[in-house]
């Protein structure tokens, strides 16, 4: 959700982070970069091995952040984040506890067959992604901020 993801902009914003938004559909209202929409997967690439740390969903971003060796959050629902993240990259997962959690990686087929189930709309994010709070990411960012120290990866 939109108003999620804004709220972690504004948290670290006032924090004193730049913020940079990416990838296709939402604007960020508290970013001072906005390239949502603007960007090949090329150009957006070449801007992410300028950041410091990657937020956002299990996604193309996501992977390429790893790639670059980008300290990454990233909020998960249908998949174990472990088949997710590879390498030597910090990564923090984000995953609501919910009985079905995961369900792509499990019972795809079942999920599917089960009428009114929240993978049936695919465009929709379900129950899972609604239930991540702006606390638990931001538990996550504050985890990655303290490995700083220890990370030459995090700029």
């Amino acid at each position: 959700e939109i108003r999620k993801w804004n709220k972690i902009a504004y948290i670290l914003k006032k924090r004193g982070y730049n913020i940079v938004s990416l990838g296709l559909l939402h604007h960020l209202h508290y970013a001072d970069i906005d390239l949502t929409g603007k960007t090949d997967v090329r150009e957006a690439a070449a801007i992410l091995s300028y950041c410091s740390l990657f937020i956002g969903n299990n996604s193309l971003l996501f992977h390429i952040a790893q790639s670059l060796n980008i300290p990454s959050i990233c909020t998960f629902s249908l998949a174990i984040p472990q088949r997710f993240i590879y390498g030597t990259c910090p990564a923090y997962p984000v995953q609501a506890d919910i009985k079905c959690k995961n369900c792509m990686t499990f019972n795809m087929l079942q999920v599917i067959k089960k009428k009114g189930h929240c993978l049936r709309p695919w465009g929709i994010f379900g129950k899972c992604m609604k239930m991540i709070t702006v606390d638990m990411v931001m538990k996550k960012v504050e985890e990655a901020l303290n490995d700083k120290k220890d990370s030459p990866n995090l700029r």
